[in-house]
């Protein structure tokens, strides 16, 4: 994996679990201007905390959605908060590349079948379902998620390694049993390969050139693309082709 060009690194980590259960705060009503004085006086990460907590809460998402009351101009600010917050979460991602190696050494143990206790094939298929399904969450919402256009470009070429990494794992397990052929359907191909697809679209031409050099990422993609399963007579990655084009520098 590419190191760093002269700027920090920070590995990328899931985010503290969130209290739950907690009910969001009821600031008595008809007095604004105590509402803005606890509003002045409350810290940046209680009001992100208290803001997390307001939208758990399943009472107050529905009362926002389907509230008669709730009025245009209203609205307009949510989705202008909304605009506001995903900038400033992409300018904290972008600040300082990301290393997501932890996150690859993360995927590549749930992909080792002794790491489970299983007792018949019924079992490791089961398993084989519920870790494609964490395979798929964790590329799209831990590695994904934080990537856009702006991201620096040791961002982006640590998440293309780390899914390459494991897609390259994944077709190596062809006599893995029950366990790699949930692991190995069409389900989890065709959507970790949608999100490639959007990264490789966020790419810019001489971000592609340098990428295109790193010779072992590109042979990982094209090993994948022909893998095939014997006895299903499919080749579950064939859409890592278009992923290839956008990798293809342009002339």
């Amino acid at each position: 994996m590419p190191k760093s060009l002269g700027k920090r690194t920070r590995e990328s980590r899931e985010p503290a679990d969130l209290e739950v259960n907690k009910r969001p705060t009821k600031l008595p009503k008809n007095k604004s201007s105590d509402s803005s004085k606890q509003i002045r006086d409350t810290t940046f990460e209680e009001a992100l905390a208290d803001i997390a907590t307001c939208l758990q809460d399943k009472e107050t998402r529905e009362l926002l959605s389907n509230s008669r009351q709730l009025q245009p101009k209203l609205a307009s600010e949510i989705f202008a908060f909304q605009i506001t917050l995903q900038k400033a979460i992409d300018d904290a991602n972008n600040a300082n590349p990301i290393d997501f190696d932890g996150v690859t050494k993360g995927m590549l143990y749930q992909l080792i079948l002794e790491n489970y206790d299983l007792r018949d094939d019924a079992a490791e298929m089961r398993q084989g379902w519920v870790t494609r399904d964490k395979i798929i969450q964790v590329v799209k919402n831990r590695i994904l998620a934080k990537v856009n256009s702006a991201a620096p470009f040791e961002t982006k070429i640590s998440a293309l390694s780390a899914v390459a990494t494991v897609i390259n794992a994944i077709v190596g397990m062809e006599n893995g049993g029950e366990f790699a052929d949930a692991l190995q359907d069409e389900e989890l191909a065709t959507a970790v390969t949608a999100e490639l697809v959007k990264l490789g679209k966020m790419l810019s031409n001489s971000e592609v050139q340098r990428i295109a050099k790193d010779k072992e990422l590109i042979a990982k993609l094209k090993a994948a693309k022909e893998f095939k399963i014997s006895w299903k007579g499919m080749k579950p990655w064939a859409g890592l082709g278009e992923v290839l084009a956008l990798l293809k520098p342009k002339k």
